[in-house]
């Protein structure tokens, strides 16, 4: 049986390098852990990253849901992130914000009396380009590798 944890799969018929599970890595096919693992397991072929994606979020993987919505989530080094993933994290953070301090029925709401012409919306507009107007100085100080980790984006929308 899959251990989703702790499993290893061959992406695109590689022969030199395999998916770590548990470290979200490529690891070499001649990595200790995984010669070990193989000694009583198989690695499972799979076509793309893109494939194994869907496969983990489809078998409740560790893996946060943002990280598998990037280009890659594969990481190059447990607990480092490149700057795709970044701004994978820092679009996230930015959703969840608005969801957090906003209802759904206070959005609906708000764009009801504003499609009436009431500016009591207002507020909530600015609240909301505010995220995004903070969202784009995220993904500079990610472009511009002032932001390399995920602490900095929490701490950056507050």
């Amino acid at each position: 049986m899959l251990n989703i944890f702790n499993h290893y799969w061959i992406i695109g018929g590689s022969k030199t390098e395999v998916y770590s599970s548990a470290s979200n890595t490529m690891v070499p096919v001649s990595d200790k852990t995984y010669s070990e693992w193989a000694e009583v397991n198989q690695a499972t072929p799979i076509g793309s990253e893109a494939e194994l994606a869907d496969v983990l979020a489809g078998r409740a993987s560790p893996l946060p849901p943002w990280l598998l919505k990037a280009p890659s989530f594969v990481q190059t080094k447990a607990g480092v992130y490149n700057k795709e993933q970044l701004a994978a994290y820092a679009r996230f953070v930015r959703a969840e914000k608005v969801s957090s301090e906003v209802d759904t029925e206070a959005r609906l709401h708000a764009l009801e009396l504003y499609a009436a012409g009431d500016r009591a919306a207002d507020e909530l507009f600015t609240f909301v380009n505010g995220t995004y107007a903070k969202l784009a100085d995220v993904l500079n100080g990610i472009s511009g590798g002032s932001i390399t980790k995920l602490e900095q984006i929490t701490a950056a929308f507050g």
